[in-house]
C-alpha cells in the first residue's frame, strides 16, 4: 500500500553490527525536537534500542528447566523403584 503526501521523519541505523539486521530504521514522532541537541539524543536512543535488542538476540537458550525437572523426577523414581525390588527381594 502506498500513500501519497505522507511525510514521515526517519532515521536510518546502518551498520548495526549484527548477524540477524543489516539496518535499523526508526520513525520519529510527530512532536520531536528539531534542535542540534535533541538530534545527538535521538541518535543516542536509537543506538541504545539497537544495542539491547542485538543483545537479546544473541542470547544463548538455556535448557528448558521442565525437561531438566521432568528427568531428574524420572531418574530419581527409577533409582528408589530399584532400590525396592532389591530390598523385597
Amino acid at each position: 500500500m502506498i500513500y501519497k503526501g505522507l511525510r514521515k521523519n526517519i532515521i536510518l541505523i546502518k551498520n548495526t553490527d549484527s548477524k540477524y539486521f543489516e539496518e535499523a530504521y526508526f520513525i520519529l514522532k510527530d512532536n520531536y525536537s528539531q534542535d542540534e541537541s535533541a538530534y545527538q539524543d535521538i541518535i543516542s536512543e536509537a543506538n541504545r534500542i539497537v544495542e539491547r535488542s542485538v543483545n537479546i538476540t544473541e542470547k544463548k537458550r538455556r535448557p528448558n528447566k521442565s525437561i531438566l525437572t521432568f528427568s531428574f523426577g524420572a531418574s530419581l523414581c527409577a533409582f528408589v523403584y530399584t532400590l525396592i525390588i532389591m530390598f523385597l527381594r
